[in-house]
This record gives C-alpha cells, sequence and structure tokens, in this order.
C-alpha cells in the first residue's frame, strides 16, 4: 500500500490515473515544474488530507480529486485561479479551500469557469466583510428568505446586519428585476454598479417600503415600480428620464422629492397615486406626459403641485380627476393645455392661464365646479369643445381678440346652471364653432349673455351659429 510519496522537482508531468485509488496516500507535494494535474489523478485517495496547488499549475482535470472524502484543506497560491472541472473535486464535501487574500484575487475566482459548488468551499470568500462592491445585492423581506433575480444568479445568499446578501458571480451593471419572490421584498439596496434599471424591475413589489436608485442610473423605464408600497422615493440628480408609468399605482406613496436634473416624465408616470398631497418640480423638466399625458390622472390627494419655470405644454390629461387640486400656477412658458388636463379638478376656485398659451384642448376645464370666472388671454387661437362641461357655478368667461376657433358645447348641457352667464368674445371676427356653442340652451331661463366688440355685432348676428344667442354689444 502506497503512504508518503516524494515526486522529484525534475518531474513536469504527472499522467492520467497516476495516483487513482491509492487509499492510503496521506499527502503529497507537487513538484514546481507540474503545469497541469491530469483526469483522475488523485481520485479515490480517500487519506489525502490536504494539498497545496502552486501557483504555476493552470488546469485540474475532472476527477482529479472525485472520491477524495478525507481531503479537507486545498491552498491555491495563485490570485489567477486554474480551470477546473465541474468534478474536480465530486464528493469532496468536507474541503476547505484557500486563495491569496485581496479584491482583485476574490473577483477572479468569483469570475472563474469553477461552479457555485466549488466556489461555496471556499470561507474567504463567503465572509461578508470581504464582499467585493458591485457583486452583491442587499435586501430584506416579509419572511427573511431569499429571492430570486432575473439575470443575475446569485450563488450565495447570507446574512450581513439583519439583511439578505446575493453574491453575484459578475459585476451587476444591469438590474432586471425578479423571477420570484417579488411580492416579498420589503427593501432593496442595489450595487452602485448598476447602471440600468430595466423596465417592470420593481413591478409589483406590493410590500417594497424603499429603494435606493444608484448613481449611475439616468433612466427609469416604463412601469419600473408599478404597484410598489413605496412611501418614500427620492429620484436623484442623475435621472433624466421617467418612463411610462413609472410609479403608476404607487397608493401609499406619500413622500416624493425629484431633484433637478429631470427633464422628461413619462406618460402616467405617477397616475393613481393617491397618497401624494404636494409636489414641486424642478425647473429642468421640459416635457410633462411624453407621447399623451396622464401623468397625475387619479391622485386625488393632490392639493397643490409647483410647475417648471421653463414648461412648454401640459400633456392630455394631466391633473385628471386631481378632485382637491387648490393651488397650482402655471408657467409663462407654457404654450398649450392639451385635452382635460384639469378635467374633475372641483377643487380649483381659479386658474391664471398664461399669455404664451395659443391652444386649450377638449374637456381641458371640464368638471371645474368651483370656478366662477375665467379669462382664456390673448394669443388663444383655438379652444376645444367642453372645456368648460359641468362648470355648473362658472358666472363669466373671456375669450380674447385672438381666438380663431371655438369648440361646441362650451359648458356641456347648461340646462342645469342655476344663474346666468356673461360670455365676452373679444374677437373682431366671430370664431368658428364647431357645433352649438351652448347645449340646452334655453332663451327663457339659465340666460348666456354673449357680449362682442360693437363694430363686429352685425357679423355675430349673421352668422349660422353665434346669432341663435344673446347677442350684446361690449360697453366700453
Amino acid at each position: 500500500m502506497l503512504a508518503d510519496i516524494i515526486i522529484p522537482q525534475n518531474i513536469s508531468e504527472i499522467g492520467v490515473s497516476a495516483f487513482e485509488n491509492c487509499s492510503s496516500l496521506p499527502g503529497i507535494i507537487l513538484p514546481s515544474k507540474i503545469t497541469n494535474i491530469s483526469n483522475n489523478t488523485f481520485a479515490g485517495c480517500v487519506k489525502l488530507d490536504n494539498i497545496i496547488i502552486h501557483k504555476d499549475i493552470t488546469s485540474i482535470g475532472a476527477n482529479a480529486f472525485a472520491g477524495c472524502t478525507g481531503l479537507t484543506f486545498v491552498e491555491f497560491e495563485s490570485a489567477v485561479p486554474p480551470t477546473i472541472q465541474s468534478t474536480s473535486f465530486d464528493s469532496c464535501d468536507n474541503l476547505k479551500i484557500t486563495i491569496p487574500t485581496g479584491e482583485a484575487s476574490l473577483k477572479a475566482y468569483l469570475a472563474s469557469c469553477w461552479n457555485d459548488a466549488t466556489l461555496l468551499k471556499i470561507p474567504y470568500l463567503l465572509d461578508p466583510a470581504n464582499l467585493p462592491a458591485g457583486y452583491w445585492i442587499e435586501y430584506t423581506t416579509t419572511d427573511d428568505q431569499p429571492v430570486q433575480f432575473k439575470n443575475i444568479n446569485p450563488f450565495y445568499t447570507c446574512y450581513l446586519n439583519g439583511k439578505c446578501v446575493a453574491l453575484s458571480r459578475s459585476l451587476i451593471t444591469s438590474f432586471g428585476g425578479f423571477v420570484s419572490g417579488r411580492e416579498r421584498i420589503l427593501t432593496c439596496t442595489l450595487p452602485e454598479s448598476v447602471s440600468v434599471i430595466a423596465e417592470f424591475a420593481f413591478d409589483t413589489c406590493s410590500n417594497l417600503k424603499n429603494v435606493n436608485i444608484p448613481i449611475n442610473v439616468s433612466r427609469i423605464e416604463k412601469y419600473t415600480f408599478r404597484d410598489c408600497g413605496l412611501t418614500d422615493v427620492i429620484i436623484p440628480e442623475n435621472i433624466r428620464y421617467l418612463g411610462e408609468g413609472a410609479f403608476i399605482r404607487c397608493s401609499n406613496l406619500v413622500n416624493l422629492e425629484i431633484k433637478p436634473g429631470l427633464e422628461v416624465i413619462g406618460f402616467g408616470a405617477f397616475q393613481y397615486c393617491s397618497a401624494l398631497t404636494t409636489l414641486t418640480l424642478p425647473n429642468t423638466v421640459k416635457r410633462i406626459g411624453e407621447d399623451y399625458g396622464a401623468v397625475f390622472l387619479g391622485c386625488d390627494r393632490l392639493t397643490s403641485i409647483t410647475l417648471p419655470e421653463n414648461l412648454i405644454d401640459l400633456g392630455d390629461e394631466t391633473f385628471t380627476s386631481c378632485s382637491n387640486l387648490k393651488d397650482i400656477v402655471l408657467p409663462n412658458s407654457l404654450s398649450k393645455i392639451g385635452h382635460r388636463v384639469f378635467l374633475g379638478c372641483s377643487s380649483l376656485s381659479n386658474i391664471n392661464i398664461p399669455d404664451g398659451v395659443t391652444e386649450i384642448g377638449e374637456y381641458a376645464f371640464g368638471g371645474c365646479s368651483s370656478l366662477s370666472n375665467i379669462n382664456f388671454p390673448e394669443g388663444v387661437e383655438s379652444i376645444g369643445e367642453c372645456v368648460l362641461e359641468y362648470c355648473y357655478n362658472i358666472q363669466r368667461i373671456t375669450f380674447p381678440s385672438t381666438l380663431n376657433t371655438l369648440g361646441k358645447h362650451i359648458f356641456g348641457d347648461h340646462s342645469y346652471n342655476t344663474h346666468s352667464v356673461i360670455i365676452y368674445c373679444n374677437a373682431l371676427i366671430p370664431p368658428t364653432l364647431s357645433g352649438e356653442l351652448i347645449s340646452g340652451y334655453n332663451a327663457g331661463s339659465n340666460k348666456v349673455y354673449i357680449k362682442v366688440p360693437s363694430a363686429a355685432l352685425n357679423d355675430y348676428k349673421q352668422d349660422a351659429l353665434w346669432k341663435k344667442y344673446s347677442l350684446r354689444a361690449i360697453e366700453l
């Protein structure tokens, strides 16, 4: 039976299965000229308890140490791991592997071809104190159990300061979300190496209370945080773009802070964030409601919002059903108010439309039942239909001299109004109407008085649609 053996230092190669099933072999020192450990070289050496893999060894063959059940310690001297096979240490259940200390060595072994089962045999690698930045995600769950990530295959999950730490085999630069367990996520801290958070990444993480957004991320894609349980969100300076529905239906979101830097807010980004009460948008924001609008649709507790100074247009339905919105200042840079922007804003009692606005969409102020007066300033050329539908308390309206087209049914059905309304239309040329100006108009009750420039009174009276109403000259 073979016991101790000394291999001469001038030996440069050991053949396949050279020591296979040498069950009494307790240890061996490999010559420095050996660069390869062949297949099955030490397979079945059950008494072999330790071995040093010197720095010049570049590969270890299949089953090289398979069945070495007594092997408890292997030291790798090189910071560059040799190539091994999935069965190189098969059945070495008690094995601990040491590698050179340092982050470079640790990253090299993580990125190696070694399988997860072999990497788990490296205590240095599994110590949270040694985890390299960018290689792990820290999170908590409702049941303290691990979750499964998309596009990231953590080979090991440990606990650090009461939180799960999922250790990845490669630098994490993109976060795709979760394969399973998203509904159990409470918090999630992504490494600063992440530059991309994918669409739907945190979608339906209903218990997620807070999340960090790494400094290298410049975009939050569509539906990234849809239906999350977030209560507090800070959108940092580096974010330039919020995608469609980014925070839609985050109904617990109370505190939202958007740092200067954001430029575009996509369609429905904060739709149905019903816990929001106040918000300030930084002056860097240029577009609200990319492609469509509805950014704050259904934010029914929103009472005030500060818009950016350089905003050009408000997308369709931006504030639809914001029934508690009372305070809003429209910036002088605004050129367009889209369709249904303030539809259902029943608490809005005053609105100052800037002089630069040229177009106002249909139903723009529909359902603003607290409005009693509204002045469409000089410069407005087009106003859509039903612009003041269900504004039952409206008493005075002023249209500018620049108005060219005016939509039908500006009040909706006026028969519900309980008082008279005076309309001042300052256009010298009767604006083109798209249909009946006032639905439900009754000359004997709920009267509407339309006052026009005296020089144009006859032109209005000859117009097929305007002449149906009570026309009077504006008193100078």
